[in-house]
């Protein structure tokens, strides 16, 4: 037999789920847009996205990963790689997501191996600037 306690734990789980999940999702217009990382390089990736929705996403080789974002300018970092001692670090170029609404697809950025000589819009950085950006994005979602 039930006690009272048991009852209205039991019967105030759907609700409080309900609140859970309410509060978890963006706010309607917060975040509009969405940015899909394809991941193609064989290896796994570590994607900072920065801009106003910064996020940080793990993208395992052959991988597809979708964030929601907030419209405005963004760049991603990325390092690639399991082990610390062949970690490579790369930055790619600002782009713009466009308040579009949740119906639009999403911007697509297909992470892959840079040819020497190749015509990708990305550029070298250092562990230190990779890890000062996942600091900085530690500390503001812990605010």
């Amino acid at each position: 037999m039930r006690t009272v306690r048991q009852t209205l734990q039991w019967s105030l789980m759907p609700v409080l789920l309900l609140v859970l999940a309410a509060t978890t999702q963006p706010a309607q217009g917060q975040c509009p847009g969405s940015v899909m990382f394809d991941n193609q390089t064989g290896e796994f990736a570590l994607v900072i996205l920065v801009g106003p929705t910064s996020r940080s996403v793990t993208v395992p080789a052959g991988w597809t990963r979708t964030v929601r974002v907030a419209e405005g300018a963004y760049y991603i970092l990325v390092r690639y790689g399991l082990s610390p001692k062949k970690y490579r670090y790369v930055r790619g170029e600002v782009f713009a997501v466009p308040a579009t609404g949740s119906t639009s697809p999403p911007i697509q950025i297909t992470l892959f191996r840079v040819a020497p000589g190749g015509d990708c819009i990305a550029r070298t950085i250092t562990p230190e600037e990779f890890q000062s950006a996942l600091n900085l994005q530690v500390r503001t979602a812990s605010n």
